[in-house]
């Protein structure tokens, strides 16, 4: 008999230290215990509204559909030989590669996105025609191994002039740089990219090529579950030695699992072309480079997002 006393002595003492929660259940004639109920909504666990996250954080595999024109002029002036780096030199139209995106929003209406995806390619081609590279001649008949490597690197501030729970519409301003380096070496003495190949003559140019854009944004809550987001952007501009114009779009569908993760699948256009005059002595921004570059870049993602 001494255990069932003690044990209610025991429960007795429990409503002196514990509040009670949910529906109590008496025991005797005064003494109540606090019984907590499973809570539904807990275990649910709604994604709810990303629409404004303070931190968001994508990775993701981009298929990207590429094109590139590029024309290396001498310093003495004049113009290089106008070359199609998929056509003419044989680099790949497409390729696999991560891409990488950070958003913070630091108010209400204002956000900022960072994002860098890089592609590096590598290709060989025997001329058909002599070609001009710079101060370089390449003749006819050469094997010519070409690398092209791209950094694209893009800030976008936006701001929403509507925002609502479900739906955000307003202005970006998108700030960045396509930096190039480009590589030409005539192989001789053996196959393309063997063992006993040797470089006959090569030419290596870099380009820091700015970037800007100017548009508008939307972005959509389409249920528990669902986001959507689209940007269009663009402009011209001459500064010094440099012409640049481009255009930057694209958009992306959103999964939520829950408050935290999320599945990605979007779609991105970008056509950039840059100019740039021999510099002069006078010149406002001095290159090491002279001539033009138009590139192009699709992307058809998949990613995961990370909501903080």
């Amino acid at each position: 008999m001494r255990f069932p006393v003690l044990l209610v002595l025991a429960l007795a003492a429990v409503p002196a230290t514990l509040p009670a929660q949910g529906p109590a259940a008496s025991i005797g004639d005064t003494t109540t215990v606090g019984v907590r109920l499973p809570d539904q909504r807990d275990a649910r666990q709604a994604p709810g509204n990303h629409l404004y996250d303070k931190w968001q954080f994508s990775a993701s595999a981009a298929s990207l559909i590429l094109s590139t024109t590029v024309r290396v002029d001498p310093d003495s002036g004049g113009e290089g030989t106008e070359l199609n780096s998929e056509d003419d030199l044989g680099l790949a139209k497409t390729v696999l590669r991560p891409r990488f995106a950070v958003r913070w929003r630091p108010g209400h209406r204002h956000e900022l996105e960072a994002s860098w995806v890089f592609v590096n390619r590598k290709g060989d081609r025997t001329l058909v025609d002599s070609i001009e590279v710079g101060d370089t001649s390449f003749s006819a008949g050469v094997e010519l191994l070409s690398q092209f490597r791209n950094d694209q690197i893009a800030l976008v501030y936006r701001w929403a002039f509507h925002a609502t729970e479900t739906s955000q519409i307003g202005l970006g301003i998108g700030l960045g740089a396509q930096i190039l380096t480009l590589k030409f070496d005539a192989l001789a003495g053996g196959a393309s990219g063997g063992d006993t190949a040797t470089v006959q003559k090569s030419v290596k140019k870099k380009l820091v090529g700015p970037t800007g854009s100017l548009g508008a944004y939307g972005r959509w809550q389409l249920g528990e579950h669902w986001n959507i987001d689209a940007d269009l952007r663009g402009i011209y501009a001459k500064i010094s030695t440099i012409t640049v114009w481009d255009v930057e779009g694209g958009a992306a569908l959103r999964y939520w699992l829950n408050h935290t993760w999320g599945f990605e699948a979007g779609y991105g256009i970008g056509v950039y072309d840059v100019k740039i005059d021999v510099s002069s002595g006078d010149a406002l921004i001095n290159y090491d480079f002279a001539g033009k570059v138009r590139y192009s870049n699709q992307n058809v993602r998949l990613g995961v997002n990370l909501a903080l």
